[in-house]
């Protein structure tokens, strides 16, 4: 768990998103005690693999079901 939590510290220093789902008892309580929280664009801590989904896809500009947010081009 050390090395996931150094990992999720250095998440700021990437380009890239990182998305955890189902994280409950000690190991979420592990990462808060670390600090560990929600980062825009950075890091997502959600509580279950749907809920992680649907955010990730906010995140890409998508619907639940993948279709893009926007149908229409934004003159």
């Amino acid at each position: 768990m050390d090395t996931q939590i150094e990992i999720f510290k250095n998440v700021r220093a990437v380009s890239s998103l990182v998305a955890v789902a189902g994280v409950h008892g000690q190991p979420a309580l592990l990462m808060r005690r670390a600090g560990l929280h929600d980062i825009p664009g950075k890091l997502l801590l959600s509580a279950s693999l749907p809920q992680a989904l649907a955010r990730v896809r906010h995140y890409l500009g998508e619907t639940a079901t993948g279709r893009p947010l926007l149908t229409e081009q934004i003159s």
